[in-house]
């Protein structure tokens, strides 16, 4: 299910104000100096008041649910959420740490400091509320500490504390649209607010090497997006490009996730997509985009304002040529249908995701738009690197990485569970092998090759972290070709629909 999206976005964390923000001479504490508030919610439940009277009063406001929801309060699964999923209404829970409980800043049988924590002062009295718990509920509760030591475990296989895992797990509910958190330090926020990052990433001095190399082999094309690594893949393109023709080489980049906290900070609305394009201009330090394109779909937005506003800057001379990018069939012929000859079309492709054959490319050949694949080799599956029955390295490459922890899976980074003992898939490799050998190249050279030669596809978005991988892959470009018999005739069809 898709979260529900605000007009304005909202971050996947939000910071609870009860305790602070009461203007220095008001006399008021709920006064907010304000014309209006962001958003608004019922406090409580009001048994003297018709529902329909108060939601009349929210009227035209889009709503979202307010809820506590945590590892500890979890009853709202199985009533309330269930009305939300059917709704559409996307939820978000306050006390997600449990008044300090999920911290595990509390230690057994260790006396409370009652000046230092929610949960100790609440201790000297009968003052427990749902935010303040009685600490006497858990300091005796195997269970708690049951879970706490199992928060502790996944926090230390990942680096993390306790709070960031307690917030991941409710962030990565699909009806979470955002959680309420409180801080009393900048410290406190810092941690609570940290998000994470994948392995096998180059740094600038080896992306350097490695863009001078594909040039060198003939490369032009680069591909990144806004969102890469926070925009220091834009600001390493930028720093690169200095040294080169710009009119030598195209720039691809993409617009459409979050590019800060703050609400607005994403999406494909005018105001996200004019910001976004004159920050990714400033990184890549140039005058214009050659191509320019919305990373994904955003059912909050007209496609008409989308595309408007990407035509503006087509016609300022920002941006060269507008596309699209991983979009389904539906989504493809309602943007086509409102506006006609867009570019080009990045979707994933490779010899394990073929499903856009049977849809989104039949709409790309009806209206002459061309395909730009992502992840041609499948996040690493389709190099013949790993072998049948062995242990994947968990440091050295994508899907290892992801091995030790297959929640993080992805399109890009596959967890290798679905193919580790899959016989359709080492079918496929093992004649990938024997192709390669008839033409004395590599497994990941025929996968690239397969999709070069068909006539849909315009280019191929490679990755590469080092110097060899990208000659490797450059060696699929041209002075060969993979046969027809070849084509026809063997597992790569067969093998990937049984």
């Amino acid at each position: 299910m898709e979260r529900v999206r605000l007009g304005e976005r909202v971050s996947n964390i939000c910071l609870g104000t009860m305790t602070f923000g009461i203007p220095e001479n008001s006399t008021n504490p709920m006064h907010i100096p304000k014309d209006y508030p962001k958003r608004s919610s019922s406090y409580w439940w009001d048994s003297a008041t018709p529902i329909e009277e108060t939601y009349r009063a929210f009227n035209d406001l889009v709503r979202c649910g307010k809820q506590q929801y945590n590892l500890l309060c979890r009853h709202s699964e199985f009533d309330e959420f269930q009305v939300c999923i059917n709704e559409g209404i996307g939820v978000i829970p306050w006390s997600p740490l449990k008044g300090g409980l999920l911290t595990g800043k509390f230690k057994r049988g260790e006396q409370l400091d009652t000046e230092k924590s929610r949960i100790g002062f609440v201790a000297k009295d009968s003052m427990a509320k749902d935010f303040a718990l009685a600490w006497s509920q858990y300091s005796d509760n195997e269970s708690y500490w049951n879970l706490i030591e199992l928060l502790n475990q996944i926090a230390k296989n990942h680096g993390k504390t306790i709070p960031q895992v307690a917030l991941r797990w409710l962030i990565q509910k699909n009806i979470v649209s955002s959680v309420i958190m409180g801080a009393t330090s900048v410290e406190q926020l810092e941690n609570n607010m940290v998000a994470g990052s994948g392995p096998t990433q180059a740094n600038e001095k080896m992306s350097n090497k490695i863009m001078d190399k594909y040039v060198e082999l003939g490369g032009n094309f680069l591909d990144t997006a806004n969102v890469y690594s926070q925009g220091l893949s834009e600001k390493i393109i930028g720093n690169w490009l200095q040294g080169q023709n710009r009119d030598d080489i195209i720039v691809a980049t993409k617009v459409r996730g979050y590019t800060g906290p703050k609400p607005n900070q994403s999406g494909l609305s005018r105001r996200h997509i004019m910001k976004s394009c004159e920050e990714s201009l400033e990184r890549l330090q140039t005058d214009y985009i050659d191509l320019y394109q919305p990373h994904l779909w955003d059912s909050a937005t007209p496609i008409e304002e989308t595309y408007k506003a990407l035509n503006d800057l087509v016609r300022c001379g920002k941006v060269r040529y507008i596309g699209v990018s991983n979009v389904t069939g539906w989504q493809l012929q309602k943007i086509v249908g409102s506006m006609k000859n867009m570019g080009l079309d990045p979707q994933q492709y490779n010899l394990l995701c073929r499903h856009s054959e049977f849809e989104e490319f039949r709409v790309c050949v009806n209206e002459g738009i061309g395909v730009i694949p992502w992840s041609p080799l499948k996040g690493g599956v389709l190099t013949g690197k790993f072998k049948r029955g062995e242990k994947l390295d968990t440091e050295k490459s994508r899907i290892g990485f992801i091995s030790k922890d297959e929640s993080k899976a992805m399109q890009a980074a596959p967890a290798w569970s679905q193919y580790a003992d899959k016989e359709s898939y080492w079918k496929l490799i093992e004649y990938m092998d024997q192709i390669a050998k008839n033409h004395g190249k590599t497994i990941p050279q025929v996968a690239l090759r397969w999709l070069i030669q068909k006539n849909i596809v315009s280019s191929v978005i490679i990755g590469a972290t080092s110097v060899e991988q990208l000659e490797n892959n450059m060696g699929a470009g041209s002075g060969w070709s993979i046969t027809l018999d070849e084509d026809q005739h063997n597992p790569m069809r067969r093998c990937l629909t049984k």
